[in-house]
């Protein structure tokens, strides 16, 4: 009986040294970690809304849990003198949640696109964070379709072999451009 007790009490104390260790290493991470998050995301927003002048965001967050039966979260940032808002939507891929930036001007036209996080497959879906795929979005407004081939006007080329991280992004997109038309447009309202 007691080889079986010991191993069970240094097991149960080495448990509670691992455990302890990791609450402390939490607790000391977790402001650097909400502050770096916060400086990548103000960078994103500014990326995506080039302007000539120093931006400013004053943060109004909207949650939107379901448009047209799609699940999404979004959170609009607009400019402190309007220049445009940025909106931060999510929408699942092929691996996982696509989070991006999706900055607009006054007029509904994206003016940059920027994905933030993504579990997509490295190589592939991945591929969705080059400037190469994102650039497709800038000067487009209104609902847009990705398509193999050739993209015309209102159209957004698939990633080769990410079709589904293509669909995933221009959803989000999408669901970004409605949401702007129905509750921006013209102005906060």
């Amino acid at each position: 009986m007691n080889e079986i007790i010991k191993p069970g009490i240094v097991l149960l104390i080495i448990t509670v040294i691992v455990s302890a260790a990791l609450g402390v290493v939490s607790s000391v991470t977790a402001e650097p970690i909400r502050i770096n998050k916060e400086k990548s995301d103000k960078t994103a927003m500014i990326d995506v809304m080039p302007s000539d002048r120093t931006l400013a965001f004053a943060e109004s967050k909207i949650e939107v849990s379901d448009v047209d039966g799609i699940n999404f979260y979004i959170e609009v940032y607009e400019g402190t003198e309007l220049y445009g808002y940025v909106v931060s939507a999510s929408q699942n891929g092929y691996g996982g949640a696509v989070e991006m930036f999706i900055g607009y001007d006054r007029d509904g036209v994206i003016k940059g696109v920027k994905i933030v996080s993504h579990s997509e497959t490295p190589g592939l879906g991945a591929n969705a964070q080059n400037p190469k795929f994102t650039d497709q979005y800038k000067q487009k407004s209104g609902m847009l379709n990705v398509v193999k081939g050739t993209p015309g006007d209102s159209d957004i080329a698939a990633i080769t072999s990410a079709t589904i991280t293509s669909a995933a992004v221009t959803d989000g997109v999408n669901n970004a451009s409605a949401f702007f038309e129905t509750h921006l447009k013209g102005g906060a309202k």
